[in-house]
């Protein structure tokens, strides 16, 4: 853990761009600068600080407005391979940070260290970071996997009728599909209902969330045509 970002974290008082500026320019010049750039992103979240140290302004939001536009879709592809590298090559946190640091400051496209400074930033807008170590993830047949749907369309129905429910509390629901998935003997099934369940649930949020646009552009002509 670097001690020094630690100190900038807790005390800062400014804009994240401006956080995030201040970050590199502190890493740089340490000789290992991945362990700055892990402490960062393992605790920017939910970090507390006592805005005792101000940060100087370094960025127009002109300039932000035109670096997301120019670079962002970049930002997240770039990690996402990064995120994807390091799963399927078993790579430890001291690797990949490393790795990461090299992305970041070897990248042609990320010029110059305002640049450099809007990629970290970005990063760490993105739910990918900080990095996590995650186990082998099970893999399946299509055919073993129709197999388990089958034999458990009940505790599947029985789950979609309890996230239907208006329950008060978020524990009431979780407990029950908890009670649910735990009730089968074997990791397979569990994997598979959680599967379902989850698919169905994004599917719902999104349909939710499409018919929330929908009816927001009807509202919207309809003020027009008054």
């Amino acid at each position: 853990m670097s001690e020094k970002i630690v100190k900038i974290l807790n005390t800062y008082a400014g804009e994240d761009i401006d956080l995030c500026y201040t970050v590199l320019e502190t890493i740089k010049k340490d000789v290992n600068p991945e362990n700055g750039l892990q402490t960062f992103f393992e605790n920017i979240r939910g970090n507390k600080t006592d805005s005792s140290y101000v940060l100087e302004k370094n960025f127009q939001m002109e300039q932000l407005q035109q670096w997301d536009k120019l670079y962002s879709r970049y930002i997240n592809e770039f990690l996402l391979a990064m995120v994807s590298k390091a799963h399927m090559d078993g790579w430890n946190k001291q690797r990949f940070y490393s790795s990461l640091w090299n992305g970041i400051n070897n990248d042609l496209i990320f010029e110059n260290d305002k640049v450099k400074t809007f990629v970290i930033f970005k990063c760490a807008q993105n739910v990918l970071m900080p990095f996590f170590e995650i186990s082998q993830p099970l893999k399946m047949e299509n055919e073993r996997f129709i197999e388990i749907l089958n034999r458990n369309q009940e505790s599947i129905q029985k789950i979609q009728h309890i996230l239907a429910m208006n329950f008060t509390q978020k524990t009431e629901v979780s407990s029950l599909i908890l009670n649910e998935l735990l009730d089968k003997k074997t990791f397979e099934d569990q994997s598979v209902i959680l599967a379902i369940t989850l698919d169905n649930f994004v599917q719902s949020k999104m349909n939710m969330f499409a018919q929330a646009i929908s009816t927001g552009g009807v509202q919207l002509e309809q003020m027009k045509r008054q």
